[in-house]
């Protein structure tokens, strides 16, 4: 049982829904190390030491730092990870994604798109 469903960083909004965890970046969020260093502490409050599907939403994201990339494919944070789902919209979250996917080539199963169902629908592929 999750005894936390809710918790809002600096940048982000971070939600246990019913079979994964929604982390949606805010407008404009410039993203650096510090960001998601408190992003994972955030999550790792809510998942108490339990992997989890993770939809990572960056459809508002306007820019993370090459440090923050760095540390999010980390496996320090990708351990915390079952699979994560990137949504995005705009050209810019779009090579944003691309970027960390082909380039930072995350631990574990992670995939771009740009519909939240479909996104929804391939986490849910990964449930044990």
């Amino acid at each position: 049982m999750v005894a936390i469903d809710y918790i809002e960083t600096e940048t982000a909004i971070l939600e246990h829904k019913d079979d994964y965890l929604y982390i949606a970046f805010k407008k404009d969020a410039e993203i650096e190390l510090e960001h998601v260093i408190a992003n994972k502490e955030a999550r790792e409050k809510i998942q108490q030491g339990k992997k989890m599907l993770v939809l990572g939403d960056i459809r508002y994201m306007w820019h993370i730092s090459k440090a923050a990339q760095d540390y999010l494919a980390s496996k320090e944070v990708t351990s915390l990870n079952i699979a994560m789902a990137i949504l995005t919209s705009s050209l810019m979250t779009v090579l944003l994604a691309n970027f960390f996917i082909k380039f930072k080539q995350p631990a574990t199963p992670t995939k771009m798109f740009k519909n939240e169902e479909k996104a929804i629908k391939w986490l849910l592929s990964f449930k044990h």
